[in-house]
């Protein structure tokens, strides 16, 4: 083989061996870009589905949070009703004719002779005595009435019993919340239901 043949030889070798350099070549930086793409591909997946969880965790809360905030609405409108309710009634009381007599059964049944009765100062511009027994000096109530012991101990071991009207229909308020609010606040279908059952 001559000088030029193996020139020749060594030249196509070389050049055989570039070609599978740059063959091995592109099908490495291929394979390179197939992964970098699947793990572009997964991050933005991963990426989404984390940013998919977060937007539920939040929209979820935002949920709870105005469910509660409703709720917490609602209830202080019902408290409200209930307590127009229960001031409408006051003012039924005050304005009843009955109301004297009320206050007169009040004093009998829970004034010793030597008690005190206190009453409104408008209650007090009425009367003077109340089932013989001299009518104290007025006291900030609306209506009904305390009883002061003249001695500790000679109201059952009370010095003072309040059934002032507001006291009582705060502890009406306290007893009956449940019931009023069932009354008030029972849904349509189920009023008319009760109302048919009865």
């Amino acid at each position: 083989m001559g000088t030029t043949e193996l020139i020749e030889k060594i030249y196509t070798d070389a050049r055989a061996k570039v070609a599978a350099i740059q063959e091995d070549k592109k099908r490495k930086l291929a394979e390179i870009d197939q992964r970098t793409q699947l793990t572009i591909d997964r991050l933005k997946r991963e990426s989404t589905e984390r940013l998919e969880e977060r937007i539920r965790a939040i929209h979820d809360r935002a949920r709870s949070q105005a469910q509660l905030e409703g709720r917490k609405v609602i209830l202080k409108a019902k408290w409200q009703v209930i307590d127009t309710v229960l001031e409408e009634a006051k003012k039924a009381i005050l304005s009843s004719p009955d109301y004297p007599k009320i206050i007169e059964m009040l004093v009998k049944k829970y004034a010793p002779t030597q008690a005190s009765v206190h009453l409104s100062a408008e209650d007090s511009k009425r009367w003077d005595k109340i089932a013989g027994i001299k009518i104290g000096e007025p006291v900030p109530i609306t209506g009904g009435v305390i009883i002061r012991s003249a001695a500790a101990g000679r109201l059952t071991g009370k010095e003072e019993i309040d059934l002032s009207l507001d006291t009582v229909l705060s502890q009406v308020r306290e007893e009956l919340s449940t019931e009023l609010a069932a009354i008030l606040f029972t849904p349509e279908g189920k009023q008319h239901e009760s109302k048919g059952q009865r």
